[in-house]
This record gives structure tokens, C-alpha cells and sequence, in this order.
């Protein structure tokens, strides 16, 4: 991320998820999650001009545990491998 990430938001939903960095900006897409995790089917990160905002979509019928969390300005999205 482009600065110190201090806030994460949003709340989850039946299918996924959505969070909101406020004051920090991706420099990294969020497309790798979906090809290399089997319960994702969709993931993107998009810049709004003054925070980012993740969404993960998860394959139908399934809701994994999953955990994102924030060190500095690295973002560390965990989530589990079943459902």
C-alpha cells in the first residue's frame, strides 16, 4: 500500500467480503488471490482516489473463515482453504 495503513472497514457479507483502507492507495492487483486460492472466484483491489477498497467474492456455496489484517502498509489477506 502507498502509505501506513491505520484503519481497515467494512463489514462482511454472505458471499465475501469488502474492506476500505482509508489514506492508502494499492500498488499491487488483488487478481493473484482468486487464481491461486480454489474458493475465490473473484478478487480486486481498486484505487478511489483518496483510499483503496478490496473485494473478495467467494465460489458459490461456500463462506471460509478468513481473517485481513494490517502491519505498516503491507495488507495480509488469510483465508481458509474449505469451506
Amino acid at each position: 500500500m502507498s502509505r501506513k495503513i491505520e484503519e481497515l472497514r467494512g463489514p462482511p457479507d454472505p458471499g465475501g467480503f469488502t474492506v476500505i483502507i482509508p489514506g492508502s492507495l494499492s500498488f499491487d492487483p488483488a487478481g493473484p488471490i482468486a487464481a491461486t486460492h480454489p474458493l475465490v472466484r473473484r478478487s480486486l483491489i481498486l484505487n478511489k482516489g483518496d483510499h483503496a477498497a478490496l473485494t473478495i467474492r467467494f465460489a458459490k456455496g461456500v463462506t471460509p473463515a478468513y481473517r485481513v489484517s494490517a502491519v505498516g502498509s503491507s495488507l495480509y489477506i488469510t483465508i481458509a482453504e474449505s469451506g
